[in-house]
């Protein structure tokens, strides 16, 4: 028995995930923690074009991505994931000037 997927395009894939996101005063809407695994299965079980995955952000915090495949009115977006309200962090944002102090360490440690 074949599973019977859709095809679906953004604002569809959305309007399904619309009921699970949160809102804070003044801040964009975001996902519990809680309810990315209910999200990810109901997606990717109804449709064909879709993929959902978590992923760390260039901030250091957790998103939920969402890559729509359709000719024109495909896309992609994302939520922040949140643990009850509060963000966390995945790993330290990275510096993109970093390589300097390891030139500077370098340095310092050929001079002594």
């Amino acid at each position: 028995m074949k599973s019977k997927k859709i095809k679906g395009d953004i604002g569809a894939v959305k309007a399904d995930i619309r009921p699970y996101l949160k809102k804070a005063f003044l801040h964009k809407a975001y996902l519990d923690a809680s309810d990315i695994t209910p999200v990810c299965r109901f997606i990717r079980s109804k449709y064909s074009n879709v993929e959902i995955t978590p992923h760390p952000g260039a901030d250091g915090k957790p998103y939920l991505v969402v890559n729509v495949h359709r000719f024109l009115t495909g896309g992609e977006f994302s939520y922040e994931i949140k643990v009850d309200g509060k963000s966390i962090h995945t790993h330290k944002a990275k510096d993109p000037l970093s390589w300097i102090d390891r030139i500077e360490e370098w340095d310092a440690a050929m001079n002594d």
